[in-house]
């Protein structure tokens, strides 16, 4: 008789909850954990799922015919137009943002009404989780038979995480290596027990906002403030050189950028209250290495440059959501940033 009472009891929460997420709009994948928005990849691992979408009521996104969070695309390029292709991990992909308030559709949208002449298309590549190690994968596998004019890199946060973790004995698959595994959640398939977790999250992530707001940084003791002698950062410096060569090859342009983030030098209780990996003085450090191995690798080729986005954005909570992934206003200041360096220094972006 009890079981019988529990299980009305949950068929009726679970009406409800059915009931109610059709009547506002909501979208049962933004709570489950696995949402469907990756699948398995020959060369990455992983990658966006084809014809992917989300319809909540407060995001709406979707991936074109071949996983990417960008308009649906043709191999062959239009001679009449300048092709750039965007590359980076969920930053560059628009973590949290729709499809139009990504940073790479904000600024073709800002090319073509500035130049009335040229016509502009870009092309985001962008994929949460991705290092340079998926992004050569990349490389090789699309964005060569694209055959961009420019290419676009906004990439570092995800390599940075891995500083740490590489020794001399090592070889980048015994650390990066992602391959995707469709997994099996019980509770993905009740809208009941999704929402009830969903909401759990909800509050444990309020309690741990407030208590790095109130308390300060958490610090893991295994990570090690990197040097340029660290080999993660040494495997880095060697991926964009890699990436640098294949541009060259391809006989395209790479513009080099910066990412701006809340690891900088002085934070507000709030932003640090964003910093849900916490440990500042690693990813502080990390991060300007980042910016120095981009620097470096843009003054060795002549077709590869090096744009600061983070000396031109001061970072703040209305740009960022969190850490590192940029809110619309961020991603408009990018995007200006971005059109401000192609038109002053980049007048021409040749085939």
């Amino acid at each position: 008789m009890f079981f019988i009472s529990v299980l009305i009891l949950f068929l009726s929460a679970e009406l409800i909850c059915r009931i109610g997420f059709h009547f506002y709009g909501l979208d049962i994948n933004a709570f489950r954990k696995d949402g469907g928005r990756f699948e398995s990849s020959k060369f990455m691992g992983f990658k966006g799922k084809s014809n992917f979408s989300l319809n909540h009521r407060t995001l709406k996104d979707y991936h074109n015919s071949r996983g990417y969070k960008s308009k649906e695309l043709t191999v062959k390029k239009n001679e009449t137009l300048k092709r750039i292709i965007t590359l980076g991990g969920s930053s560059v992909y628009g973590f949290g943002l729709e499809n139009i308030q990504s940073w790479p559709n904000i600024l073709e949208q800002k090319l073509n009404l500035n130049d009335l002449v040229t016509k502009y298309e870009v092309i985001n590549l962008g994929i949460p989780g991705y290092s340079t190690a998926e992004t050569i994968g990349q490389m090789h596998s699309i964005v060569a038979d694209l055959n961009p004019d420019l290419i676009i890199l906004y990439q570092g946060w995800n390599d940075s995480k891995y500083f740490s973790s590489f020794k001399e004995d090592m070889v980048v698959s015994d650390v990066i290596g992602h391959t995707f595994r469709k997994k099996f959640y019980f509770t993905d398939y009740s809208y009941f027990l999704t929402m009830s977790i969903a909401i759990f999250n909800k509050y444990a992530n309020v309690s741990a906002e407030r208590t790095r707001e109130e308390g300060g940084l958490a610090k893991d003791s295994k990570l090690i403030v990197p040097t340029t002698d660290s080999y993660g950062f040494k495997v880095y410096m060697r991926n964009l050189k890699i990436i640098s060569s294949i541009s060259n090859v391809i006989n395209a342009k790479l513009l080099l950028c910066s990412q701006i983030t809340l690891y900088k030098d002085n934070n507000s209780d709030k932003e640090n209250a964003l910093l849900s990996f916490g440990n500042s003085e690693y990813y502080y450090n990390a991060l300007k290495l980042c910016d120095d191995a981009l620097m470096r690798v843009a003054e060795q080729s002549d077709n590869v440059f090096f744009l600061d986005v983070k000396a031109k954005i001061e970072s703040n909570i209305e740009d960022l959501q969190d850490h590192i992934h940029p809110t619309y206003l961020g991603s408009i200041k990018i995007a200006d940033t971005i059109l401000n360096f192609i038109k002053n220094k980049l007048t021409t972006i040749e085939s």
